[in-house]
């Protein structure tokens, strides 16, 4: 996403056409980097819409931006790009409208105003001398690595009892209800949380801040695994592989808004198990000053603005890979062939998962740089506790091509940059 063309003066009449409108006009343009994929466009969208737009909702987390920039994280690597005026930054989709003094927050200003409403662009990048990468295999081998082996996955052990005991600890109140049988939610005035029963993942949100981060990177991911220990604690195979710098940019400069940071699993396993903490920092007025003179205490005269480091957002998926899976694993809705079927070899699940991606997608990826066999598992909010076996092609522009070894067929594509 190019930030520059609506604030570079000789693109900004424009972009700001949409925006200088009448007083209800346009609020933002959500987007994220990446080629469209039908599948991958409406996993991200749902995500959204699922934090966003929830039937009960009593949050005051889930303002638009939170939910497109979590949903991002969540299902695309972090990769989002956001113009929205700064009237708009609290509008959020739903509320629960009986809850005492409490409605849904959605702006009618959204007329563009360069110095009482301006436009911001919000985005992320890379910390590039943060990336970790595996230990790759090249050149691609024409043998197979035996028989095709799903592996049976364990899930982390929440119960929403448990849960819900923190959220009472931690405020008081909250509402709590099942969406369906897979899915638990609790809401709060800070936070939404959701537990999905069958992978044990947990994903939280909660408010974004614009405020520009008065911590460094190494104070941010200390925090993280602060956080993280409070909820299961960092697992001895995590490896901390990817961080992105979160940033406001206005037609005067860039601000860094906050951290995220991404674990893997050590053996480079991809799909839904990871664990993702964002940190941003809000302010408060922590303390007061006194003053005396001619004889009298002034008390509280001048309150100090402090800023403390916070979290926006977790997501907390952990397995871990056990025995194979009995066979035929063919009743399971990822598999693509019966445990014990020879797999392909790596050179032939290269040219059939690049056989799906379009010529123009394939010019981005880069040059190949090597692969590594690992697993693929499926999304958090999926039912199937399996790994499915996988070859992990890694290119020079960062992605990573997942293909099945049973067939070769395209797992996912993922951006390390």
């Amino acid at each position: 996403m190019q930030y520059n063309f609506p604030l570079d003066p000789s693109h900004r009449s424009d972009w700001l056409r949409a925006f200088n409108t009448t007083s209800n006009g346009i609020h933002g343009i959500y987007g994220f980097e990446g080629e469209p994929s039908g599948f991958a466009d409406n996993t991200l969208v749902d995500t959204f819409l699922d934090d966003a737009v929830q039937t009960g909702s009593q949050s005051n987390a889930s303002n638009v931006r939170g939910s497109w920039i979590d949903a991002a994280r969540t299902d695309n690597g972090g990769q989002y790009g956001i113009y929205e005026l700064a009237s708009a930054s609290s509008d959020q989709l739903s509320g629960y409208s009986t809850a005492p003094g409490y409605s849904p927050v959605f702006t009618t200003n959204s007329k563009w105003d360069p110095a009482a409403n301006p436009l911001y662009f919000y985005d992320s990048t890379v910390c590039v001398p943060c990336l970790v990468s595996p230990s790759l295999s090249n050149p691609l081998s024409q043998s197979s690595p035996g028989a095709y082996k799903p592996k049976v996955l364990t899930t982390e052990s929440w119960t929403d009892a448990n849960l819900a005991q923190q959220a009472n600890t931690y405020e008081p109140g909250s509402y709590k209800y099942y969406e369906n049988s897979n899915t638990y939610h609790i809401q709060s005035l800070s936070y939404n949380a959701s537990h999905y029963e069958a992978s044990a993942a947990i994903v939280a949100h909660g408010p974004h801040s614009s405020l520009p981060f008065s911590f460094q990177l190494s104070d941010a991911q200390n925090f993280a695994i602060t956080e993280l220990n409070q909820h299961g604690g960092l697992p001895s195979d995590a490896v901390l592989r990817r961080v992105l710098i979160d940033y406001q940019h206005t037609n005067v400069g860039a601000v860094i808004t906050g951290y995220t940071f991404f674990w893997y699993h050590q053996a480079d396993i991809r799909g839904g198990d990871k664990i993702i903490v964002g940190v941003d920092n809000l302010s408060y007025k922590g303390q007061c000053t006194d003053r005396q003179w001619d004889g009298c205490v002034w008390t509280c005269d001048e309150w100090q603005t402090l800023y403390n480091q916070h979290v926006n957002f977790m997501y907390r998926l952990w397995r871990t890979v056990g025995a194979d899976v009995p066979t035929p694993p063919t009743t399971r809705p990822y598999s693509t062939v019966a445990t014990g079927t020879s797999a392909i070899s790596p050179a032939q699940a290269y040219t059939t998962a690049m056989s799906k991606i379009d010529s123009s997608a394939q010019l981005k990826l880069g040059t190949f740089v090597g692969y590594k066999q690992s697993y693929w598992t499926p999304p958090y909010w999926a039912t199937d506790d399996t790994a499915y076996p996988t070859f992990n092609f890694y290119f020079s522009s960062g992605a990573v091509v997942i293909a099945d070894i049973g067939t070769g067929a395209l797992r996912s594509v993922e951006d390390e940059n």
